[in-house]
């Protein structure tokens, strides 16, 4: 006898690769805003020192 997985819960892997590629793009924008910010500010204390 064969069984069949009726739950209504279960994603396909097309749904959670979706799924992960935006949080890692949200992650990415997170880092690439962290790290301007961080460059601006080194950029600006130098030009402070110079």
């Amino acid at each position: 006898m064969e069984t069949k997985n009726t739950n209504k819960n279960d994603y396909t892997f097309a749904d959670i690769n979706e799924s992960c590629k935006s949080d890692i793009d949200a992650l990415e924008s997170t880092i690439s805003n962290k790290l301007n910010k961080q460059i601006a500010i080194v950029a600006y204390e130098q030009s402070e020192e110079e």
